[in-house]
């Protein structure tokens, strides 16, 4: 393996946060998407992958090989999902803002709407620069660029998301994953998606 990789800690990103691969509904993942995750950052064989899974105590594979799972033992809440379960109302200083060149914009003809696909619907004033909840983990703010409007929203929201247009924003905390396209479908840790969108343009 490549020096500077940990075999464990990316199995550990893959299967308790989904990274690149997505559990069935009894939470086995299979041995092939899991392979690929791993392969696309360090040279990695199947029996590599196999022989690392059999000496750990935390997976579990199933009888022929083909599918791997975390052990019902070792379950515990994602660092994600445990930082937004402590955190209060998230407050973002103008500073910060200013300093990534993000521009304030307000307009009452305009309206924030966010569908789920439960069929709840939310509907926010139109403000960018601004963190609208949902609940106290899902969270988001529409943030606008030299004229290009983008998503910043709660990592919880964003489980299953694959294509991203990541865009660092210096000071925006950990649990607030951007850039994403206005229009995206996100999918949250309890499975729901989402699209948020801009009405009255």
């Amino acid at each position: 393996m490549r020096k500077g990789y940990d075999l464990d800690e990316i199995l550990s990103g893959c299967l308790y946060h989904a990274i690149g691969a997505v559990p069935d509904a009894d939470g086995w993942f299979s041995i092939d998407a899991v392979l690929q995750v791993i392969a696309a950052v360090c040279p990695t064989d199947r029996s590599e992958l196999i022989a690392h899974i059999s000496d750990k105590e935390r997976y579990i594979l199933n009888d022929d090989k083909t599918k791997i799972r975390i052990s019902p033992e070792f379950l515990i809440p994602s660092d994600v999902e445990s930082q937004l379960i402590d955190l209060r109302r998230i407050d973002i200083r103008d500073s910060v803002f200013k300093k990534n060149d993000l521009s304030y914009l307000a307009d009452i003809d305009k309206k924030i709407i966010v569908e789920r696909n439960d069929g709840k619907i939310w509907e926010f004033p139109f403000y960018t620069n601004t963190v609208h909840y949902i609940d106290d983990m899902r969270f988001f703010m529409v943030l606008e660029k030299h004229g290009k409007r983008m998503l910043a929203v709660s990592s919880y929201m964003t489980k299953s998301y694959k294509n991203r247009y990541r865009m660092f924003i210096s000071g925006f905390p950990k649990v607030i994953d951007n850039e994403y396209p206005i229009d995206a479908e996100l999918v949250d840790f309890d499975g729901y998606s989402y699209k948020i969108m801009v009405s009255g343009e």
